[in-house]
């Protein structure tokens, strides 16, 4: 079971270090005055923020029904405990996935210096469509 939810974290990772990366381009362009700075891109940051660590709080709280050493019932409580349990679960999941981006940012500059023509997350922050 733990190696599910380390999976998670880790695509939580890699999430989180293509919108970081994505954040870093537009601190860099902030020092240049002929390109101006846009901000209509922070709603879109936020959401796959947020939304991400929803989502890996969710997908661990549904991993308690399978897990049987778990002594918490899932199913007691009433609906808006749950909610509030998901919701308090999306903080530890943000800085979980914080740690995991950071650790791919120095791995993908590492190997950004040893072949440069490779820079994973880079491309994946052009898969998900943020801006670079």
């Amino acid at each position: 079971m733990s190696v599910v939810i380390t999976l998670i974290y880790v695509v939580l990772g890699f999430i989180y270090s293509a919108v970081y990366f994505s954040l870093y381009t537009l601190i860099i362009r902030y020092f240049d005055t002929t390109q101006p700075v846009g901000t209509e891109n922070w709603i879109t940051w936020g959401i796959f923020i947020g939304v991400a660590a929803l989502v890996a709080s969710v997908i661990e709280k549904l991993l308690t029904i399978f897990d049987l050493r778990e002594h918490e019932s899932l199913l007691d409580t009433d609906p808006v405990t749950g909610v509030i349990e998901i919701l308090t679960q999306a903080v530890p999941a943000f800085f979980r996935g914080t740690l995991w981006a950071g650790g791919i940012l120095i791995i993908n500059g590492i190997a950004g210096a040893l072949l440069p023509d490779l820079n994973i997350v880079r491309d994946i922050a052009s898969g998900l469509g943020l801006p670079l």
